[in-house]
């Protein structure tokens, strides 16, 4: 059966149409969603507009010559790995800064350690502060202009959601997902499942930055299913936030609760462990046996 699979980002540099296409081909290849038609609203590329290269904020002698200007997931996960192998030679041959450093802690193996960290932040500091500052930059966004890029999304949603009486999924992740929940709540749509991965609703609700609030406040979209990798230090559980209740009238069939939260085990590294869920079939799975169990397909 024929949907539509609405997916909305979260931080870092954003590329609607290659999102597209990356979930596009995955779809294509299972066997359930492969005659989905895909949809990335492109909320942060119309809304949010240009801004500079974060190396700019640097000292001068820290910015290096070589500073990109913008870093993608894939540019992320390549910094990741490069620091992990400039911490390792550090710590195998400690840079001049380290020697003549008497400082530390009163435990020699902790100091050691803190100090070749200390060492390689300091080294590649323009290339951590653009991939940190193009990480974090859209959550700072989408606070400081809440309603209006819920409104934009709900839009879109309600656009796509005209044209088609057949089941839709609304996937967010990360901060993507906290917009899909804002984007959500407030209005029914039928046949409809919300997805979140890794992402900090539950955490806002409790800090009390996002609505719903949960605990007697305003409650969430239903259905909602959740993903969350316990090895993900951004991911967190719906269910014990927001306590479960029925998706349909008390009695009427099919029965289903909502929120769900929904394990996923890979990837088991950072930082595809936070950036990799959608790239995982076990993941489509979950979602189509929710679909299934909700009686949508």
């Amino acid at each position: 059966m024929p949907g539509t699979f609405v997916f909305i980002h979260g931080t870092g540099i954003p590329d609607s149409n290659g999102d597209a296409y990356r979930i596009g081909q995955i779809l294509a290849k299972h066997e359930h969603f492969h005659d989905w038609k895909v949809v990335c609203p492109p909320w942060a590329e119309r809304l949010g507009g240009t801004w500079g290269n974060p190396a700019d904020a640097l000292p001068p002698d820290q910015r290096g010559a070589d500073a990109p200007e913008s870093t993608g997931a894939a540019d992320f996960d390549d910094l990741v790995d490069m620091l992990g192998d400039e911490f390792e030679k550090e710590i195998e041959q400690p840079s001049p800064e380290r020697v003549d450093d008497e400082g530390g802690t009163e435990d020699p193996v902790q100091s050691a350690v803190l100090a070749a960290a200390t060492t390689v932040l300091a080294n590649n500091r323009a290339a951590i502060a653009v991939a940190a500052g193009n990480f974090i930059r859209n959550v700072f966004f989408y606070f400081n202009d809440r309603n209006n890029i819920r409104e934009w999304v709900a839009r879109e949603i309600a656009a796509e959601r005209a044209k088609y009486d057949g089941p839709m999924v609304v996937a967010g992740h990360s901060l993507g997902g906290v917009i899909a929940v804002d984007a959500l709540t407030y209005r029914e749509q039928p046949k409809t499942l919300l997805v979140t991965a890794g992402s900090q609703m539950p955490l806002f609700a409790v800090l009390r930055l996002a609505e719903p609030l949960g605990g007697g406040g305003v409650r969430p979209f239903k259905p909602w299913l959740n993903f969350y990798n316990p090895r993900d230090p951004l991911s967190y559980y719906a269910s014990t936030v927001f306590p479960p209740e029925s998706v349909f009238p008390v009695g009427s069939t099919p029965h289903a609760e909502s929120p769900v939260d929904s394990e996923i085990r890979r990837p088991k590294h950072l930082p595809e462990v936070h950036t990799g869920y959608f790239e995982e079939d076990s993941l489509y799975d979950g979602i189509w046996d929710r679909l299934g169990a909700l009686g949508y397909v």
